[in-house]
């Protein structure tokens, strides 16, 4: 595991190496400093993406923020459903969410998603299938071999990749860009981008989702005047 950081100072350092050693074995800690800008911290991890695919034994790359929690039970339904994805040249996605009085909370996600108005895949009795969103925004990405050559080899993994998407553009600040923009190469005709969720008669499965581990986006605040953070996860899809 390698944990990024900003610069800081040796006090802080100290702290932050006590509290990781506490619940992880093996970790490098790096410190990237003198960056021209904070929000351009989350793009130092594709020069680590560069390393670690170089070493023909790292099949994944996960990319989390901080206070993003996922299991294991996420990671297997991620790789089991990405085999069957991959021929519709679709990506498993996650879904994130905050628990407020005891109840799961969509953050990336304005408005409810209407089935039958959105892009999506179904099995032949179609109680099962998968549902494109057109805010596929969950704060982390995770990558296979095959992803991560797609993603280094083409405009995806550069800053201004979102210069020529009118809703990337709009949508995005340049940090959160980097959790995103992989989604918007390779989209399949009628999709709004390459990220889809499993849906089970209609309701969301516990295995995609990921919990954000702070109140920060279900409580009232500038973002969720525009709908974010509002709707409860067993309301989202109708």
């Amino acid at each position: 595991m390698i944990i990024i950081t900003n610069q800081i100072n040796s006090a802080k350092r100290k702290i932050l190496y006590k509290l990781l050693k506490k619940r992880i074995n093996k970790f490098d800690l790096i410190q990237v400093n003198n960056l021209p800008d904070e929000n351009l911290l989350p793009w130092y991890s594709i020069n680590i993406m560069r390393e670690k695919i170089k070493i023909k034994s790292n099949t994944h790359f996960l990319y989390i923020e901080d206070d993003i929690l996922i299991k294991k039970i996420n990671i297997n339904y991620w790789i089991y459903f990405r085999k069957i994805l991959k021929k519709f040249s679709l990506v498993p996605s996650f879904l994130r969410y905050e628990l407020l009085k005891n109840k799961k909370i969509s953050l990336d996600n304005p408005k409810i998603l209407y089935f039958n108005k959105s892009p999506n895949i179904l099995s032949n009795n179609k109680k099962y299938g998968f549902i494109n969103s057109k805010y596929p925004y969950h704060a982390m990405y995770l990558m296979d071999r095959e992803l991560m050559k797609k993603y280094l080899s083409n405009g995806a993994s550069k800053v201004d990749f979102s210069f020529f998407n009118n809703f990337m553009k709009r949508t995005y600040p340049i940090k959160e860009l980097l959790n995103i923009s992989h989604s918007y190469q390779n989209i399949p005709k009628g999709f709004y981008n390459n990220l889809v969720f499993p849906i089970m008669n209609r309701k969301i499965p516990e295995f995609c989702l990921i919990q954000h581990n702070q109140k920060k986006y279900s409580k009232f605040n500038k973002l969720t005047k525009l709908g974010y953070g509002t709707i409860q996860v067993s309301n989202l899809v109708k």
